[in-house]
């Protein structure tokens, strides 16, 4: 999604997965903002996970994702 990178991306259904690692926490909120704000903008829906967290409990991640598919 130039001029950014995206972990995964539906184009058909315009989502993004973002699977987010402990150096993300260091990252600058306002350029996360930005990117969001972008990709929002082009008329995606984004949804993070924190790797740990996913690795843990991929079913409910899972859910949610097939949740927001849905609710589209």
């Amino acid at each position: 999604m130039p001029p950014y990178i995206v972990d995964f991306c539906c184009l058909s259904h315009k989502v993004i997965i973002e699977l987010d690692g402990s150096h993300y926490a260091d990252r600058q909120l306002e350029y996360d903002q930005k990117r969001d704000q972008f990709l929002q903008e082009k008329g995606f829906r984004i949804i993070r996970f924190w790797n740990h967290e996913f690795m843990k409990n991929q079913e409910s991640a899972i859910d949610q994702i097939v949740n927001m598919l849905e609710n589209l």
